[in-house]
């Protein structure tokens, strides 16, 4: 168990750095050889060129503040229902969809 709380998404939060920290670590994990369902299979539906998905990365794919968990140090990744092999900057694009819900900008967030 990790004593956490949900990250805060809104602009000046301090839990930002944390998070840009721990996705940029996780853009570096390779996907285990495991029967995930692969980035351009999931959402082939949405994306007229679904092979710029593809990757060898390791997604975690849901970022809803309930699944970044803060503490003093870091944040940590939960509840990964939804793993998913593809390109490493899938995850920070789905942060960027959060950080505007909370209130940033879309240049902002992608920054």
């Amino acid at each position: 168990m990790i004593d956490g709380r949900p990250v805060d998404y809104s602009p000046g939060s301090p839990d930002l750095p944390k998070l840009r920290d721990t996705l940029g670590r996780l853009g570096q994990v390779p996907c285990p050889d495991l029967p995930l369902k692969h980035a351009e299979q999931r959402w082939s539906t949405f994306c007229d060129t679904p092979g710029l998905l593809a990757g060898d990365a390791l997604l975690h794919t849901e970022l809803s503040p309930g699944n970044v968990l803060i503490t003093d140090t870091s944040s940590h990744l939960v509840d990964w229902a939804w793993p998913t092999r593809g390109a490493s900057w899938i995850d920070p694009a789905c942060a960027v969809v959060w950080l505007t819900a909370f209130g940033h900008t879309p240049a902002d967030a992608e920054q």
